[in-house]
């Protein structure tokens, strides 16, 4: 069972970076962090105790960019349906797609 994970996970690692929305998202991601200072005013102390929860909310709402890329080629190409047929439960599939697709991003 894990190693039907393992080949899960890196299969759909490879074909996230080469899916190349990687750029989009990093990009998203850099400029959300970097506008949203301007929005919290100029007071450092704020922007010092808010930036982790900044990087976070900023982060999550990047990867979402790329969520929907996640399930779509394996639904119109098939190959859910046989992961599906296969030795690991729907649990297990989602956990180990989504851990790939936020190593991929």
């Amino acid at each position: 069972m894990m190693r039907a994970m393992w080949l899960l996970f890196l299969r759909d690692v490879g074909l996230a970076v080469r899916g190349n929305s990687t750029g989009l998202t990093l990009a998203f991601f850099f400029v959300a962090v970097a506008f949203l200072p301007f929005g919290l005013g100029p007071d450092l102390a704020l922007l010092q105790k808010l930036a982790p929860g900044l990087v976070w909310v900023g982060l999550c709402l990047a990867v979402l960019l790329s969520l929907e890329h996640m399930f779509q080629s394996d639904m119109e190409d098939g190959s859910f349906d046989q992961l599906l047929l296969g030795p690991l439960p729907l649990e297990m599939i989602c956990m180990t797609k989504a851990l790939a697709h936020w190593a991929a991003v």
